[in-house]
């Protein structure tokens, strides 16, 4: 148990286990994210910790004030490219604290403390920069990353899909076929061609796929993904539900807020050429996705990034997000847009 000191608040802050799922969930689903008036409560359901295996191994906190759970956040290192030289970076993801604990050095706490861990790496793994993807619209969370360095110029488009509406006339089936390891050169072609030259994106090799897949098969392997001749998309169905309402209820009353259930596009990419192939596997996930009552599809490009002008016609709605470095530059060859690996975020 770590304990931080904060003014005259004494904070307890613990790494997080797997039976821990339905503290986080709570946690999360509790402290809403505030955009343009708008509150949005995540559910991420039952199996909480499916998001943290697909990650790999991230470290995930809690804190706890007199004895309360009081916040969460994580910290996962990974390798990205940036300039075209691979670079260990520390995603600083989900920070969560509830609204009667806020204002109390909670989240400063929570951050200290993933920094303290992320130096103990070993040298090899040790990370250069933290980053973070906040939306613009989040002015509580572009406050807080406002004083820090290296605010990129170029950043990417959180996209919604309408499933209704971009539901394709032919099931899966008849668009291509599942996924198999025997696949895993072709889908790296498929995905490395789809966004080539994007910052942030590693480029694939069959091993880093097979990799990927078998992370936690049974929330995204091979079944989840979908390809055709030059084309493939995998999704995760089950990914979140939201409720969306008011950022706060007048009078004190409870509004009614919108719930939606959310898949998301994990990976996508399609050869040159083959660009037909790929909108029609996002539409046909579109009815796949429809007939188990999922409401939107998340996907993320980037205005310069190749596939952004097929993307972008079918997103019902984008939202803006800055990237955050502090420890690394903006690169200067950010022309061809900047890329979100959806297992982080």
């Amino acid at each position: 148990m770590y304990v931080a000191r904060v003014a005259t608040v004494s904070i307890s802050i613990r790494q997080a286990d797997a039976s821990d799922s339905a503290l986080l969930r709570r946690l999360e689903f509790e402290s809403p994210i505030v955009t343009s008036g708008m509150a949005m409560y995540v559910d991420r359901g039952a199996d909480y910790l499916a998001l943290r295996r697909l990650m790999g191994a991230p470290v995930v906190l809690i804190a706890d004030i007199d004895g309360e759970p009081a916040g969460t956040t994580g910290s996962v290192v990974h390798t990205v490219m940036i300039d075209g030289r691979e670079r260990r970076v520390a995603y600083r993801h989900h920070a969560r604290i509830l609204p009667q604990f806020q204002r109390r050095g909670v989240g400063r706490a929570l951050g200290a403390r993933l920094g303290e861990l992320e130096e103990e790496l070993e040298a090899t793994d040790a990370p250069e920069s933290t980053y973070w993807w906040i939306d613009r619209a989040n002015e509580p969370s572009s406050m807080f990353a406002a004083g820090n360095p290296n605010r990129w110029s170029v950043g990417p488009l959180w996209g919604a899909i309408d499933t209704a509406s971009q539901a394709g006339q032919t099931v899966l089936e008849d668009v291509g076929r599942v996924a198999t390891s025997s696949d895993a050169v072709m889908l790296a072609a498929a995905f490395n061609a789809g966004h080539a030259g994007e910052q942030m994106f590693r480029p694939y090799s069959a091993a880093r796929i097979r990799e990927r897949l078998t992370r936690d098969a049974s929330t995204y392997g091979w079944s989840n993904i979908y390809l055709s001749d030059g084309a493939a998309v995998g999704v995760w169905p089950d990914w979140v539900s939201l409720e969306i309402g008011p950022a706060q209820a007048e009078g004190g009353t409870r509004v009614a807020r919108e719930r939606i259930t959310v898949g998301a596009t994990l990976d996508y990419g399609c050869l040159p050429g083959h660009e037909d192939e790929l909108v029609a596997l996002l539409r046909s996930w579109c009815r796949a996705l429809c007939e188990r009552d999922v409401q939107r599809l998340s996907i993320f490009t980037s205005p310069p990034a190749r596939l952004h002008d097929v993307v972008r016609p079918m997103l019902q709605d984008a939202e803006e997000l800055d990237l955050w470095t502090p420890g690394i530059e903006e690169p200067s060859a950010s022309r061809y847009g900047v890329y979100v690996d959806h297992v982080y975020y």
